[in-house]
């Protein structure tokens, strides 16, 4: 998994940034060296919590901002099927 995801509050500070950014114009959220489905569901999951966070604080965000995942790493290549059935976009 990518360094910044090491850490939480990184990932969380990047992913708040994004989405608030979002608000302003169009934003995707696109990880790179993603390697597996459960790093996926991780950060995916801390996407969410985020969404969560900025609405209870009032703070304005493109509830439709695309996210999706590089396949960089050649265990992921062979992933694509179940990439799509959990509607996260290529690159």
């Amino acid at each position: 998994m990518p360094l910044i995801w090491d850490s939480t509050v990184l990932g969380t500070t990047q992913l708040r940034a994004i989405l608030r950014a979002s608000a302003f114009g169009p934003a995707k959220v696109l990880l790179p060296m993603i390697s597996t489905i459960e790093e996926v569901r991780q950060i995916r999951g801390l996407f969410e919590l985020t969404k969560k966070d900025l609405h209870q604080e009032g703070i304005l965000f493109d509830e439709s901002i695309p996210f999706g995942v590089m396949i960089e790493v050649p265990s992921a290549a062979s992933w694509p099927t179940n990439w799509q059935k959990r509607s996260i976009s290529l690159a």
